[in-house]
């Protein structure tokens, strides 16, 4: 059930953790969850649009976090897809907002 875990992995990012290892955490938790889909286009829109507007903005502050990660071709597609899916659904301004908040998870 990929649509309850990535809403479980989303429910309270840890913005505020002093450990990095916290964050890290609860990263692999969100992009264990995102993997768990299979690459439709329809299941990744229903996804993001299930999420609430604090999930779907966490979600995109750990997309650009994966991208920093190095992660695998494949995988970095998938997460294309999901950034199209959130831009669709919530606006460019979500990407400046993501971008320019200060907290990350």
């Amino acid at each position: 059930r990929p649509q309850e875990a990535l809403q479980e992995a989303l429910r309270d990012p840890p913005y505020l953790a002093a450990r990095a290892d916290t964050k890290d955490l609860a990263a692999q938790s969100v992009l264990k969850a995102l993997t768990a889909f299979k690459d439709k286009d329809a299941d990744i829109r229903n996804a993001v649009l299930a999420l609430g507007e604090e999930e779907q903005f966490a979600l995109m502050k750990y997309l650009y976090r994966f991208w920093e990660m190095g992660l695998p071709g494949k995988t970095n597609a998938q997460l294309f897809t999901w950034h199209a899916a959130l831009v669709a659904r919530c606006g460019q301004g979500a990407i400046a907002r993501a971008i320019y908040d200060k907290r990350w998870p």
